[in-house]
């Protein structure tokens, strides 16, 4: 009660009881700075977001390992580094990944989200500044052998994604030797659903340049990082909370004064003398 009347009291004489932040990386991140953290904000429209990483991959991370870490975390971004794109060493990597509104589960299945209103999750390249929106129902792809998926089948960009869906390679090699299953150490992109309404049709385009011609890129990735996406209040609601405890805080002293003031009654105040 004490501990109440505390805070009250702080709010009610105008003293900071929290402090109103802004973006915010919080935690570690290996990939992603306090401007990416901007970048991607904006591109989210939510106002102020705090991004906490609850994941970190290599290559040798599996997609189980992903899966135990990320389910059921709620929204989230998805940032991976591509060293190697279209067969290209990439120096320095190419910076990739996504935004999903949902959580990630191990339910295999394409999520649909019917409605425009619902087709909120985008694409980015923070590389070369690319932004790429949701253009149709298809929004993310999950299964318990791939990592984080976008588009139908995860088409549109995956990590990790199973050899069985993909055809290669170098000649005399196998699928399963260059592009193993169960590991976040490759992917495709090939744009089915997202930014599909600013594309001109015939450039199919991947999440590395979205006016490609010539279909899918395969990529090699070093580290993959994910973020749990939380909004920051706005400071009208730390105002509304502060004015509240000051109320309730002003009410608490008030009876205090009134109950220390007007004290016990003694055994006999108030009795009338009967003769």
């Amino acid at each position: 009660m004490k501990i109440f009347q505390a805070l009250a009291a702080s709010a009610f004489l105008g003293q900071p009881l929290l402090s109103v932040a802004e973006s915010t990386l919080v935690g570690p991140s290996a990939l992603i700075d306090a401007a990416h953290v901007q970048v991607l904000s904006g591109r989210l429209g939510a106002g102020d977001v705090a991004l906490t990483r609850i994941f970190l991959g290599d290559p040798s991370t599996t997609t189980a390992e992903f899966h135990a870490a990320v389910d059921g975390r709620g929204a989230t971004f998805t940032v991976v580094e591509a060293v190697r794109a279209a067969g290209l060493l990439q120096s320095p990597p190419l910076l990739l990944g996504g935004y999903n509104p949902l959580s990630w589960t191990s339910i295999e299945g394409t999520v649909f989200s019917p409605t425009p209103v619902e087709q909120t999750a985008f694409l980015f390249n923070l590389t070369d500044g690319l932004y790429l929106p949701q253009g149709g129902a298809a929004q993310s792809f999950n299964h318990p052998g791939m990592g984080p998926a976008f588009g139908e089948n995860g088409v549109d960009f995956n990590i990790g994604r199973l050899n069985s869906l993909f055809i290669c390679c170098s000649p005399g090699a196998s699928v399963a030797d260059e592009y193993p299953n169960g590991l976040l150490n490759w992917g495709t992109s090939v744009l089915s659903t997202y930014a599909v309404q600013h594309i001109p049709e015939g450039f199919p385009g991947t999440i590395r340049d979205p006016f490609k011609q010539g279909g899918r890129d395969t990529y090699l990735y070093g580290r993959t990082e994910i973020f749990v996406v939380t909004v920051v209040p706005e400071p009208e609601t730390y105002a509304l909370l502060m004015a509240g405890l000051g109320a309730l805080g002003f009410m608490v002293r008030r009876r205090e004064q009134k109950s220390l003031s007007t004290g016990p009654l003694s055994r006999n105040q108030g009795r009338q003398r009967v003769t």
